[in-house]
């Protein structure tokens, strides 16, 4: 599997609309994941979450170098593991895979 060596982190900064503990990982949010006690995103925008304890809403990120890199399958773990999935591993990891490339 392909090691990716950037990721995107979060700043926190309520100003800027960052609830996310800062150098958390973020991720795109998904169905379930809710920004509207901290903030209202703007209608047609995407915000992402901290992939930790929380899943706290950011609308802003900074892509950071990572030393060993990530694989798309230890990001899809992450991404389970904090939305309290009883799977390990979803089935769609190219979801994941993408959004690598984009970075």
């Amino acid at each position: 599997m392909i090691r990716y060596d950037k990721i995107l982190v979060s700043i926190y900064s309520p100003e800027l609309d960052s609830y996310a503990n800062q150098g958390d990982i973020l991720f795109l949010s998904q169905k379930g994941d809710s920004a509207k006690q901290l903030f209202k995103p703007r209608r047609g925008t995407s915000y992402f979450v901290a992939l930790s304890d929380g899943r706290k809403p950011s609308a802003i990120g900074v892509i950071k170098t990572i030393k060993d890199g990530i694989t798309a399958e230890n990001l899809a773990k992450l991404d389970c593991m904090t939305r309290n999935k009883k799977t390990a591993i979803p089935d769609n990891l190219e979801v994941y895979e993408k959004i690598f490339r984009t970075y």
